[in-house]
């Protein structure tokens, strides 16, 4: 690695006004402005840039913060490259503390856009090793932007996204104009460590979503290496710390599937609030993801190899929805511990009736442990996912309380559940 030290430059790293440039081997650390600017408005730069194997706000020997005081790499043009699959590939990039300033910024305005880029392999926000926080403000920031890929399915696609002071990825306009719509999070660590296991939380949160423009984005999904752990976040507890949050004037059509969600200070999943929504009847109502229903498990039994999932989806009439089954550890704080989903089980679909009520009787590929918890999220055949559902454990001891009436000191009762 090659060291350009901006101290004292008085001035952002490189400018960057043409196409096709490749970055590759540098330390590029301390200047007064973003590390690297890849400008496209005004008819520059056309895009197709490579950023691998840089250390960015960061020191040689990749253990301390040196930052920028710009974003580590600001890119508004289209069809970049930053990381990769493999290991040598990876940029570790730590941003500086100043608002609204990230690791990795895109912005597709002015005449500019950012679709078809892709963010791999890199560990934003974290030192060289991936097991401490150097504490940028977010991790990535899109906002406007549409058509970025933040991770993927391949080995060594996802990115480790952590302890970061704000939000691991943000999706937001500022000032609300613009979209920040169709973008892809996959196979990420955001929270946790590069052994996919410590905590390293991102302070406010993992995933944020904010204004209308924050529409029809992915997070995780179904396909094998989708999903993305999204863990311990949330440390600034007065903004909720959830897992994934979409602000109450977020979009819809976001899907939210399959992600290991655990751990986090507030919900898994919040749609629009830092409290649970309770359902409604016929699921009239308008909101971050329409404020979609989510399922009521009435029982979840384990068998060899696989789980037994019974239970009732109330939502819009005639539509059919994909559920998706999540296991919790059985022991937890306390018993109204907000709702997350752990360990991903597996998938099946409801279809509601006339009255908006759909029964489902399924069989997901992987047996539960004693006392665990099952969750569910429902989504509807526009990407709108639910939050959690209420957790349920499949067993109690004793099965019964005293005869006499009384929980006693050996009682044991299911957590609330949330209005039907």
């Amino acid at each position: 690695l090659v060291e350009i030290d901006g101290s004292q430059s008085g001035s952002l790293g490189f400018l960057v006004l043409t196409d096709n440039t490749v970055f590759r081997g540098l330390v590029i650390n301390r200047f007064s402005g973003n590390g690297i600017d890849i400008d496209a408005t005004g008819g520059g730069a056309a895009g197709g840039h490579v950023i691998r194997g840089n250390f960015i706000g960061i020191n040689p020997a990749g253990t301390a913060a040196a930052p920028n005081t710009g974003y580590g790499v600001f890119v508004r043009s289209p069809n970049n490259t930053i990381g990769g699959a493999n290991p040598a590939d990876r940029n570790v990039i730590v941003g500086p503390g100043g608002a609204f300033e990230a690791c990795v910024r895109f912005e597709g305005d002015s005449g500019a856009t950012v679709d078809g880029s892709i963010v791999q392999g890199n560990y934003l926000g974290t030192n060289a090793a991936g097991t401490v926080g150097l504490g940028g403000q977010d991790g990535i920031f899109i906002g406007p932007g549409s058509g970025v890929l933040i991770g993927g399915t391949a080995p060594g696609a996802g990115n480790v996204i952590s302890g970061n002071a704000v939000y691991g990825i943000r999706l937001l306009s500022p000032g609300c104009i613009g979209s920040t719509a169709n973008n892809t999070i996959q196979g990420n660590f955001i929270g946790v460590d590069a052994t996919g296991t410590a905590p390293l939380g991102n302070a406010f949160g993992g995933v944020s979503m904010g204004c209308a423009g924050a529409t029809g984005n992915q997070i995780g999904g179904t396909a094998a290496g989708a999903g993305n752990i999204i863990a311990y976040n949330g440390s600034v507890q007065a903004t909720g710390g959830a897992g994934v949050h979409l602000d109450p004037a977020a979009g819809t059509g976001n899907a939210i599937r399959a992600n290991a969600i655990f751990s986090n200070v507030g919900l898994g999943i919040a749609l629009g609030f830092i409290d649970p929504v309770p359902n409604d009847p016929l699921d009239p109502d308008s909101g971050p993801n329409n404020l979609q229903n989510f399922p009521i498990i009435s029982s979840a039994t384990p068998g060899t190899g696989s789980t037994h999932i019974m239970g009732a989806l109330h939502s819009t009439p005639s539509t059919t929805y994909a559920l998706d089954f999540f296991s919790n550890v059985a022991c937890i704080p306390f018993p109204h511990e907000y709702l997350e989903g752990r360990t991903y089980l597996g998938s099946g679909v409801v279809a509601t009736d006339g009255t908006g009520t759909g029964f489902f009787d399924l069989t997901v590929p992987v047996q539960i442990g004693a006392g665990e918890h099952v969750t569910a999220t429902a989504t509807d055949p526009g990407g709108n996912t639910s939050e959690f559902s209420q957790r349920l454990p499949f067993t109690t001891a004793p099965a019964s309380g005293a005869p006499t009436g009384g929980g006693g000191a050996s009682g044991a009762r299911e957590p609330h559940a949330r209005p039907a």
